[in-house]
């Protein structure tokens, strides 16, 4: 989405190592605040994303491009909405290992 974003700062995120794939990514997200990481200051790169991880990461970079984001809707119960049932089995389980 974005191609290859560099990063002009030094390493934002202490458990970000220099030279792996993704550190120029994760710093320049963090630059335009489109991540901030946890409350300890870390990145998280093994960590599973979660569903609300992701929509907060996708909501932060379309107003970072300009994108109207104004627009709301109900969303009710997501495990019946189309877009959620062409998703493979586990893709988004969410939190918890209670929820299919």
């Amino acid at each position: 989405m974005a191609g290859k974003p560099k990063s002009d700062s030094a390493n934002v995120f202490p458990d970000v190592q220099k030279d792996s794939w993704y550190a120029d990514a994760a710093n320049w997200a963090a630059e335009e605040g489109i991540v901030t990481g946890y409350m300890n200051g870390l990145f998280g790169p093994g960590d599973v994303l979660t569903r609300e991880q992701a929509v907060t990461i996708l909501w932060r970079f379309a107003k970072a491009k300009g994108m109207d984001v104004s627009v709301k809707a109900e969303l009710g119960d997501y495990q019946t909405a189309e877009v959620y049932r062409h998703l493979p089995e586990r893709q988004c389980s969410g939190r918890s290992e209670t929820r299919s």
